[in-house]
């Protein structure tokens, strides 16, 4: 009975959000990994982001990112191929695996419409052709408020460009790091992708020579945004780290990281606060690499 009241009052609280909500129209679906993107009208007030509720199954969009642009290129509602944006691309929010939806805490949003962001743009890829026939209305609802919020949220990502794993291998692994040069941010979730053979992703920050774990998950799993055990604060000065481990033993082939649903990725998606002076002031990615071990972690990364 518990859990169909909390069933009930979950469905009750959903519709009562505002939303805005994006859905391909009906796309076909020509071949392998295909990209389309597809953007919002212009949003020319400022309006505040509490969370995202994906419209998708994973046996057909491998994955989708939900992207904040400054000015877009394209000026039919949908396109197929190319990027998000022409200028100001911010990663908002990303999903895969049938990940349920994300809400953030109560004292925090995403500000849209506020000079930066005047875009919405989703990228849906998609990992396999589908009959001439299928039509595709895939999307997100992204719930929404004209109400600010003490802090504003954004994400830094850790990302992996290139790399090359030698088939047969059980303790591969793949480092990122980077010395943090922002103002303050204060990591409150997570998430992390690869493809078929990731096994592990982790982040890691070093302060003052102190080690502390930021999170770790298996990206096999749904991939929602975990929140930390405790937020992480991230200063100047800090030096942050994200390891993904592979194990390549049921391949003959060499892997390496790429776009395409056969290819490697390493990725792992940091959500944070910050106040809203220092908000558009964030550096967003870290993508230096990139050594490649063939050995068992142990200990503190070093």
């Amino acid at each position: 009975m518990l859990y169909l009241l909390l069933m009930f009052l979950n469905e009750v609280l959903s519709a009562s959000r505002e939303s805005l909500q994006l859905r391909m129209p009906g796309v076909i679906i020509p071949h392998n990994d295909t990209y389309y993107h597809m953007s919002s009208s212009e949003v020319h007030s400022r309006t505040y982001i509490t969370g995202y509720r994906a419209e998708a199954h994973s046996d057909t969009v491998h994955h989708m990112l939900v992207y904040g642009c400054k000015s877009i290129k394209q000026r039919d509602n949908h396109w197929i191929g190319g990027f998000p944006c022409t200028e100001g691309t911010k990663i908002l929010w990303s999903w895969a695996l049938d990940a349920p939806e994300f809400l953030m805490p109560s004292n925090v949003s995403m500000e849209i419409g506020n000079g930066y962001i005047r875009y919405i743009v989703i990228e849906l890829h998609y990992k396999l052709q589908q009959p001439e026939t299928y039509r595709d209305t895939s999307g997100v609802d992204i719930f929404i408020t004209s109400t600010p919020t003490p802090y504003l949220a954004g994400i830094f990502l850790f990302v992996a460009e290139r790399g090359e794993f030698p088939p047969g291998k059980k303790n591969l692994r793949i480092d990122l790091s980077c010395n943090f040069t922002s103002p303050t941010i204060n990591v409150f979730a997570y998430r992390t992708h690869a493809h078929n053979f990731g096994t592990m992703i982790s982040g890691y920050i070093n302060h003052n020579g102190t080690w502390s774990d930021i999170g770790s998950r298996d990206p096999r799993l749904p991939e929602t945004f975990t929140r930390t055990e405790m937020v992480t604060v991230i200063q100047q000065g800090d030096s942050i780290y994200s390891r993904c481990e592979y194990d390549t033993r049921d391949t003959n082939q060499t892997v390496v990281i790429g776009n395409t649903h056969h290819d490697e990725m390493c990725n792992m998606y940091l959500m944070y606060y910050t106040d809203a002076v220092h908000a558009n002031k964030i550096e967003a990615t870290c993508s230096k690499s990139s050594r490649i071990y063939d050995s068992q972690f142990e200990g503190v990364m070093v």
